[in-house]
């Protein structure tokens, strides 16, 4: 499964550790936007892992989008893209 995954954390610390854990499950496509694919175990891996770095609501949020294969293959971009590890498929 292909999820777009962005967050909006406030705090240095906790944002950093985010974006590391991110970046060990996708590709960043924007500062705080990552691609993933993720099997069932990963998609709970991470979402524990990410709900332990964001601690409480009020630290900030952490939101997924399941992105099916049509939506990839529809998707388009400008400027300075890349492809993501399988297909084509940019997000703007």
């Amino acid at each position: 499964m292909w999820f777009v995954v962005t967050y909006d954390i406030s705090a240095d610390d906790r944002r950093e550790r985010m974006a590391d854990l991110l970046g060990r499950y996708g590709g960043r496509v924007q500062q705080s936007v990552f691609e993933c694919q993720l099997g069932e175990q990963d998609l709970e891996r991470m979402l524990a892992q990410a709900g332990t770095i964001l601690g409480s609501p009020e630290n900030g949020s952490l939101r997924l989008y399941r992105w099916c294969a049509a939506c990839r293959d529809a998707s388009t971009g400008l400027g300075d893209v890349e492809e993501t590890d399988e297909g084509m498929a940019w997000i703007v």
